[in-house]
């Protein structure tokens, strides 16, 4: 720097194209905001000139503030900032539900855990599918529900079973009560689907018995150990199929979103007609 007040044109011109991205400005709009930049010709920017310049340059923020779509920004952040009470009370759910289990039954918990989620999504997919899914729920309920399972196959050999049951019936019962009440009394647009509970339920209970450690095994424990697996596996079926052929049960069309919107009916008193007829294919 020589504080003559004069910046050579080259310079500049190099400093406004190596800031140009920072700024959110394309190639296009600083040719044309440097194009006219040195207008005496004498290849040095004075005071004046540069005045010129920062007010065109500030011209050009102001219209890409302008063109920042914030109900864009918005949309884009419900699916990617979820909110964070709901992210702190899911952990809170795994670590006091799977901390337990994981102690004791070690990398067969992630096994349930997982499985429940798939179970939760399959069943949604299958049975429930206009509605909003949201979170990991299945597996949470399966967790919850290889605690149940835990108690079935090592009831004798626990300590304070009859506290831990009660425990899971008041958590079952309540939690079950406020998930019927969202989805079908409360009238809201944006409904999030709670069948996913029910299949992560199901796979916490069937899985559970067989892949969680029994410390003591008796004969019936063995009929129910593939008793489980054959049910876990033709659940699997069912939704699989029910999702590659919803047309496969009769009526499941005509009758199935009659049946949904009974329970919601109850909630404001409205009268509903009679189930449509189911057709029956005919021989």
């Amino acid at each position: 720097l020589d504080h003559d007040c004069y910046i050579p044109t080259t310079d500049l011109k190099r400093a406004i194209r190596d800031s140009a991205f920072s700024f959110g400005l394309n190639p296009d709009e600083v040719v044309t905001m440097i194009s006219n930049i040195d207008q005496n010709g004498d290849k040095l920017i004075d005071v004046s000139e540069f005045c010129t310049l920062v007010s065109i340059f500030n011209r050009y923020l102001s219209l890409q503030r302008a063109r920042v779509n914030h109900e864009d920004v918005g949309f884009k952040a419900k699916f990617f900032i979820p909110k964070f009470s709901f992210i702190a009370l899911l952990s809170l759910y795994n670590i006091l539900l799977g901390l337990p289990l994981e102690l004791v039954h070690q990398w067969r918990v992630i096994v349930v855990y997982l499985a429940g989620v798939l179970c939760g999504s399959l069943l949604v997919s299958a049975v429930d599918p206009h509605v909003f899914l949201a979170g990991a729920s299945g597996g949470v309920y399966a967790l919850l529900a290889a605690h149940q399972a835990e108690l079935i196959m090592n009831w004798r050999e626990m300590e304070f079973n009859w506290i831990r049951a009660i425990i899971l019936v008041i958590l079952i019962g309540s939690d079950t009560a406020v998930s019927v009440y969202q989805r079908y009394f409360v009238d809201r647009v944006d409904r999030v689907s709670y069948v996913s509970h029910i299949g992560g339920f199901v796979a916490g209970n069937l899985l559970g018995v067989v892949i969680l450690r029994n410390f003591r095994r008796h004969k019936w424990e063995a009929r129910l150990w593939w008793a489980s697996l054959v049910a876990f596996v033709f659940f699997i079926v069912i939704c699989i199929v029910l999702i590659i052929a919803p047309d496969i049960i009769p009526g499941k069309r005509q009758y199935w979103p009659w049946l949904r919107a009974r329970f919601g009916a109850y909630a404001a008193n409205v009268q509903l007609d009679d189930p449509p007829p189911i057709n029956l294919p005919s021989n």
